[in-house]
């Protein structure tokens, strides 16, 4: 096997672009952190390791990682030694990783053996696509763009679910990311007939021919009444009737009801992510 390193994100993701296109979904988070990262100007002082494996110029595996984000692996298992032996050569720690399922745990043991650091498993994630949505049965309501008059009911319901996953966003960052989400255009609110905002989700993600829906929430107050699955459902409409192929979303694998909600609108399961953080020695 034959590992290939690139100096810039730009070289890299051109490179890469053809092998991540065979499975534009399921590839979607390399895709799209290329994407936000070629809008940025690289610093010398913190480069992004940026790597490809290849067999017989066939492309097996890439690896991407801008610190301080996780390092991200999508391909074939087999090419986890050459990208491990890399990271060691130039002295890269690892601190956290988010792959699929069967490539993480190939890194994770690999790395182990090499470094000797030992791994944790923080979240295992289920991968969801749909280009086709059932609606949900649901009283009146509607579906609407978020914006500056909401970032104080934005980042409070950011602060609630990051106390709720463990994120652990403090309230200032919860407003302030509230704030430049709603001025990219990308959260949205479902609102009851009176009408008050019920519940919540936002876009992120996206690549040439799809988007991903994220930060899905509703306040416990509101829970129970199918406001989410409304949101959720006439969000991904939109998104199909204005360009998408097709629409993709992320659900932790242990929230069995989210996982329900998604499958029963029509989204179907196409991948398992585990996210990995790891020791320091």
């Amino acid at each position: 096997m034959k590992l290939e390193s690139y100096s810039t994100v730009h070289d890299f993701y051109r490179a890469a672009l053809p092998f991540l296109m065979k499975r534009e979904a399921a590839s979607g988070l390399i895709q799209s952190s290329c994407m936000k990262q070629l809008e940025k100007k690289t610093s010398r002082h913190n480069p992004p390791f940026l790597c490809m494996v290849k067999e017989e110029n066939k492309t097996q595996l890439v690896a991407y990682m801008a610190p301080p984000d996780p390092l991200l692996l999508f391909g074939e298992k087999e090419g986890v030694e050459s990208v491990v032996q890399k990271l060691i050569d130039e002295d890269w720690g690892i601190a956290r990783l988010s792959a699929p399922a069967a490539l993480a745990e190939a890194f994770a043991k690999e790395w182990e053996h090499q470094t000797g650091n030992t791994h944790r498993v923080i979240s295992r994630i289920k991968l969801y696509r749909t280009n086709d949505i059932s609606f949900p049965s649901i009283s009146d309501g509607n579906l609407r763009q978020g914006n500056l008059q909401d970032v104080d009911q934005a980042g409070s319901w950011l602060y609630e679910m990051g106390i709720e996953n463990r994120s652990l966003l403090t309230e200032n960052e919860a407003l302030v990311t509230a704030k430049e989400m709603i001025e990219e255009n990308s959260i949205y609110f479902w609102e009851n007939e009176r009408p008050e905002p019920v519940s919540m989700a936002a876009l992120t993600r996206q690549t040439p021919n799809h988007a991903t829906i994220h930060m899905v929430h509703t306040p416990k107050e509101y829970r129970r009444k199918g406001y989410a699955k409304a949101c959720v459902a006439n969000l991904s409409k939109c998104l199909l009737e204005t360009g998408a192929a097709y629409c993709t979303l992320y659900a932790d694998a242990a929230n069995a009801a989210a996982n329900k909600l998604y499958i029963s609108i029509g989204y179907q399961e196409i991948e398992e992510y585990t996210e990995m953080s790891f020791s320091q020695k």
